[in-house]
């Protein structure tokens, strides 16, 4: 009988101890480096690209072909005037397009006289941990996982940006980043 009891103790205690040593291996798991990369971009989130809307710049030209293959897909109106300041562009998203739009019109900044719109063009997803490097006992570890673009808007399936056609896809993109423990856990790095 005081065997037993002392089984039914001792078995309990040893699953703690795995636990705790476990616990305490200082390893980077899957589950944890996931969990912080979900948290750390906000995963799920929406893939946005500029577009040029408004553009008195020598690029004007090139930016009413852009805005023209968009027009066919009916998510812009624009229209091109030559006749001042050696030409410009000047468009609006549809309604079907304003769906998709997430910023008003802004200057991004350029020396030209441009307007930008943020467009959603897909969706970006946690994929899967793909590879974890760890030195035994470090607490620097470099994790590659994987994005999914899924769930292409109009604008993802037919975007122009910096006046060239890009074919977006539905795929896995690689990715990489740094953690470090701290004492509190681990972290990734900035």
């Amino acid at each position: 009988m005081k065997a037993t009891k002392n089984l039914a103790t001792s078995i309990p205690l040893l699953l703690i101890s795995i636990f705790i040593f476990s616990c305490e291996s200082g390893e980077l798991s899957r589950g944890t480096a996931e969990k912080l990369i979900r948290e750390k971009f906000r995963l799920p989130i929406d893939e946005i690209f500029d577009l040029t809307i408004e553009d008195w710049s020598t690029s004007a030209q090139l930016t009413a072909q852009d805005l023209k293959i968009l027009e066919k897909e009916g998510l812009v109106t624009y229209k091109y005037d030559d006749r001042l300041f050696g030409g410009g562009t000047f468009g609006n998203l549809t309604e079907k397009g304003k769906q998709f739009a997430r910023s008003g019109k802004y200057n991004k900044g350029s020396i030209y006289p441009t307007k930008e719109i943020d467009v959603k063009v897909a969706e970006l997803d946690f994929g899967s941990i793909t590879g974890i490097a760890q030195q035994k006992g470090s607490n620097i570890a470099k994790v590659e996982y994987t994005l999914i673009r899924k769930n292409l808007t109009p604008f993802g399936k037919v975007f122009v940006q910096d006046h060239r056609y890009t074919e977006l896809k539905e795929q896995a993109i690689n990715k990489s980043v740094a953690f470090t423990k701290y004492d509190d856990g681990w972290r990734i790095n900035e």
